[in-house]
């Protein structure tokens, strides 16, 4: 059986391509959560990447951030709207031409209340004229992080998106909904923006968060050309002290940080997390490695090892 473990978040989309039958390790890859309708321009013969979906041509991830004028990540509704194409293009990179049998989307808490709309848009597309159909499976974002870093013992996960935090609280080996939630408005995009607003300035060219963090997370060189290094170093700072503040000021995360005693921080903002200074009285893990990754990663690897059952 293949499976695409699929993490769309605002700042880039996570992918894990899992082969049940082979057993072989799965596959990962990403690409910006960038999507920009194709414009005319001269034919080198190089291939567009164009995609026709919903009556028009549009380009996505790296295509798109090549392309510029790509439509803002950070409004209501951006997945929603545009979490068909960014699947199909999922697909398409996996390069198996008879798609996948199954396709599981990681699900932040901030939009699980409203899941279906994500279980609707992905079961059946039709784009560049062909058909995809698969069953759709959701999971609430953070879950294969736990598998990966703390199962089978309790703990709180801390996935750092673009525009959410999830915090998925465990206990008993179970994810607990009563004390877990997902915000909006929390995640890496506050840095993200203040970045795009200093380079921005400095390079005196617009440029957009999502473009930014591609930028960040590829070490493009771009910010040591404009000296700007040291200066987004220290936003990162204050943001992670930020971020941290609010946490532990909401009753239910200290409770249950100071019962569990284990906090993991993982996603893609994990890679601008500062630890906080102060001591705390718990084991708190920042990932380092490819922490964006470890949601699809912790659920690929489970599925392999479950012959592809997780339940």
């Amino acid at each position: 059986m293949k499976v695409l473990v699929f993490d769309p978040g605002y700042g880039d989309v996570k992918c894990a391509l899992v082969d049940t039958v082979s057993g072989e390790e799965p596959r990962l890859f990403k690409f910006p959560t960038l999507v920009a309708r194709a414009r005319g321009g001269l034919d080198f013969g190089e291939g567009s990447g164009e995609i026709f979906w919903a009556g028009e041509k549009w380009l996505v991830g790296e295509e798109a951030a090549r392309a510029g004028r790509v439509v803002s990540t950070t409004t209501d509704g951006f997945l929603e709207r545009y979490l068909p194409l960014l699947l199909v293009r999922a697909l398409l990179e996996s390069g198996d031409k008879e798609g996948v049998d199954e396709v599981v989307i990681a699900v932040s808490l901030h939009d699980w209340p409203r899941r279906e709309v994500f279980e609707r848009a992905a079961g059946r597309l039709m784009v560049n004229d062909r058909s995809y159909s698969h069953r759709v499976r959701l999971i609430p974002q953070g879950y294969g992080i736990w598998l990966e870093t703390l199962s089978p013992w309790d703990g709180i996960v801390v996935d750092i998106g673009f525009r959410t935090v999830d915090v998925l609280v465990f206990v008993d080996g179970k994810p607990d909904g009563r004390r877990s939630f997902g915000v909006a408005g929390m995640g890496v995009v506050d840095f993200i923006s203040e970045a795009a607003k200093i380079l921005s300035a400095k390079a005196r060219v617009e440029f957009s968060p999502g473009e930014v963090a591609h930028f960040l997370q590829e070490g493009n060189p771009v910010f040591r050309r404009f000296g700007v290094e040291e200066e987004l170093k220290s936003r990162a700072g204050e943001w992670s002290a930020r971020l941290w503040t609010s946490l532990i000021a909401k009753e239910d995360f200290s409770r249950a940080m100071a019962l569990l005693g284990r906090v993991v921080i993982a996603g893609g903002g994990a890679r601008f997390f500062v630890k906080p200074d102060e001591e705390t009285a718990v084991d708190m893990q920042v990932l380092d490695e490819e922490p964006e990754f470890a949601n699809v990663r912790g659920f690929a690897l489970r599925l392999l090892e479950g012959g592809g059952e997780e339940e």
